[in-house]
């Protein structure tokens, strides 16, 4: 999936993590896929700022990503 693609997917899917089964399911493997890109980051410094620029590049914002992952 492309970042503009998760975006849209995400801008879809995120306002009704909360109230749909599915929807739910889709924001965390989005969580997962940004996880995933963060881990295999060959950029300059720790899996933290990996971690924001990948969440950053997919077009979401930290707090709705933190809100929706949960715990690494």
């Amino acid at each position: 999936m492309e970042n503009s693609e998760i975006a849209q997917t995400w801008a879809e899917y995120y306002p009704h993590y909360r109230d749909s089964r599915s929807a739910s399911q889709i924001c965390r493997l989005i969580c997962e896929l940004v996880r995933a890109r963060a881990k295999f980051d060959i950029g300059s410094g720790n899996a933290e700022a990996k971690l924001l620029r990948a969440v950053a590049a997919a077009g979401i914002k930290i707090e709705e990503f933190n809100e929706c992952a949960g715990p690494s």
